[in-house]
């Protein structure tokens, strides 16, 4: 059986709405795929390809905070058909020794096939992120350089776009700055299957305290899939998908992060079955053998010591 875990809301019209265009402060150039939420809140979307973007959710006196990888972050209230501006972030990365590059010698993390996976993650309306933690060891020594990347997709739509992150990691241990300086765009076919992006262009190596890899939905339009459902009194509501979704496997490894509602960063646990839950079970022993809670209940059995770790086949090089 498969899971999937999606965020889900009820969406319903409404008047107030700001817009506008995304661009570079000393160029002019429309800046793609750029992170937009609003300040001290759980909503936000996403700017298109070219920088444009509507937020319904927003006014003319909401504090929008607007992100891009490799620019600075700028917290203003906009009106509609707005142009934003947003300052090249320069980045002094700390001390890394690394020869040039030779690509003799190969080396993968991760050898999942689309049959290991347990669980899909997807999004709804925010711009949601998770990622994946590398211990530094000996072997990254030899081999630092990032080549390419498999990430296992699905999707019930044609090229759902997303964005990969490079973060170091901060003194807690949690994601931190994003070290590439650009995008890194992948591309999900329709059905499920590994996404693969080469990972060359972007020259990135390993620190010497390891590295994160990340993911970021995009809420755009071209991303998005409607669905309306009842609910158990009849009532209906509007389900909202925004594509790919990201396969994870059962692990021991405690190595997935994901990005909370607060805006930091919490790392997933291993599963055991608390006094809450045998508590829940009791109560509920009645209707232990519906298939939705027989279902719950044996996962969370077959879970225990266990958790999710994203299915990323990640190769690198010297």
């Amino acid at each position: 059986m498969r899971y999937f875990y999606f965020l889900i809301v009820v969406t319903f019209s409404t008047t107030a709405q700001v817009s506008g265009k995304i661009v570079e402060s000393d160029t002019g150039k429309p800046i793609p795929f750029v992170n937009i939420r609003i300040n001290d809140s759980d909503v936000g979307t996403s700017a298109d390809e070219n920088g444009s973007f509507r937020f319904e959710k927003a006014t003319s006196e909401t504090a929008l905070v607007f992100s891009a990888v490799g620019y600075k972050s700028k917290t203003i209230s906009i009106k509609p058909d707005a142009r934003i501006e947003l300052e090249r972030d320069t980045y002094e990365l700390g001390e890394i020794n690394v020869h040039k590059r030779l690509e003799t010698e190969k080396y993968t993390i991760g050898n999942y096939k689309k049959s290991d996976n347990d669980t899909w993650y997807g999004a709804s309306i925010y711009p949601w992120k998770l990622a994946r933690y590398y211990a530094f060891s000996e072997q990254l020594k030899k081999t630092p350089f990032l080549d390419k990347i498999e990430i296992l997709t699905r999707s019930e739509i044609k090229n759902a776009t997303f964005l990969v992150h490079f973060y170091e990691v901060n003194d807690d241990g949690s994601p931190g700055r994003d070290i590439a300086d650009s995008n890194i765009i992948g591309i999900a076919k329709k059905g499920s299957g590994f996404t693969k992006i080469d990972l060359k262009p972007y020259q990135l190596v390993c620190p010497d305290n390891g590295f994160f890899i990340g993911i970021e939905w995009l809420i755009i339009d071209s991303n998005k899939k409607e669905e309306k459902i009842n609910d158990e009194k009849g009532k209906e509501h509007l389900m909202v998908h925004y594509y790919p979704s990201i396969g994870s496997i059962v692990s021991t490894n405690v190595t997935s992060w994901f990005f909370t509602k607060s805006h930091s960063w919490v790392t997933s646990r291993l599963n055991e079955k608390s006094p809450e839950y045998q508590k829940y079970y009791d109560d509920h022993y009645a209707e232990k053998n519906s298939p939705m809670f027989k279902g719950f209940y044996e996962r969370h059995e077959r879970m225990k010591g266990k958790t999710l770790e994203f299915a990323f086949n990640l190769s690198l090089t010297n």
